[in-house]
């Protein structure tokens, strides 16, 4: 067994005899280091040698701060690689049941920077990433997890507007043929309830009575609605006619050219009206 403290954080580590001379990191602190030889290992006694007061301290400030500052630098890699495997790994909880397989990138990149997993990882898999290749690694896998969660993303709202877009054309067909029913069913006494109105004059309660019946294929309600059109046409042109000829009392006689254009106008309304026509040409 090999036996020896990591020079950085100074803890214990143990490894069997075939990892002498094998490159790694440690369990502790994840510093990089090298596993000694198992023969290298020497007595304290044969290395060991006293020194003045004097002659002790030359230099150990320098020594403790570079000590101090590579503490702090694994301290705070460490620290990093936990928090943002720690939120990889929420990520991948929180979108794992909407789409399980965009979730495997973010997943390996929490798997690649949380020490614990990644030393388990390396173990298995027997692969060794420095520090830079972790960051290139994570970020890669990380705009890998953002790419695949978008197109999935989009593509479920693609389904879900098909599906939509289905669900109201269905409800569409039901009323349809729901109206349909009803028309065969109620037939005469809409067009009688249609016809009557029209007669009093009421076209537009006429047109509701059956412009929801319009284009379902029924003839003679078809001739109902076209009679229905004809007479509210026929009332506007009426409006407009006599809103035209209240018009010409306002426009004097030397005006020729508004004069001939509001007869021009009453010509096209009653096209039978020979007075029209007339005054127009003559105009």
């Amino acid at each position: 067994m090999i036996e020896f403290e990591c020079e950085f954080c100074q803890k214990l580590i143990r490894l069997k005899d075939d990892k002498a001379g094998r490159h790694g990191h440690c369990p502790h602190c994840q510093a990089q280091l090298t596993v000694p030889e198992s023969s290298a290992f020497l007595m304290h006694d044969e290395v060991f040698f006293e020194t003045t007061p004097h002659a002790q301290n030359i230099g150990s400030p320098a020594l403790k701060n570079a000590d101090t500052y590579s503490k702090a630098a694994i301290w705070a890699g460490s620290a990093l690689a936990w928090f943002f495997g720690i939120l990889f790994f929420l990520f991948f909880l929180a979108s794992v049941w909407r789409f399980p397989l965009a979730s495997i990138p973010i997943l390996l990149a929490a798997g690649i920077l949380t020490p614990p997993i990644y030393e388990r990882l390396r173990s298995l898999f027997k692969f060794d990433l420095d520090v830079q290749l972790k960051v290139v690694a994570s970020l890669v896998l990380f705009v890998a997890y953002l790419v695949m969660y978008g197109i999935g993303t989009s593509n479920e709202a693609s389904e879900q507007r098909r599906i939509a877009v289905q669900q109201a054309e269905q409800a569409r067909q039901s009323e349809r043929d729901e109206t349909i029913r009803y028309l065969q069913a109620n037939k005469q006494q809409i067009q009688a309830n249609a016809y009557q109105l029209l007669d009093q004059g009421k076209v537009t309660e006429a047109f509701d009575a059956v412009r929801k019946f319009r284009g379902l294929g029924d003839s003679d309600i078809e001739a109902v609605i076209a009679k229905v059109e004809a007479k509210s046409k026929a009332i506007a042109d009426e409006a407009k006619k006599a809103k035209l000829i209240e018009s010409l009392a306002t426009i004097k006689s030397d005006n020729i050219s508004e004069r001939a254009r509001i007869y021009e106008q009453l010509s096209a309304l009653a096209p039978g009206n020979a007075e029209y026509k007339k005054m127009a040409a003559d105009l």
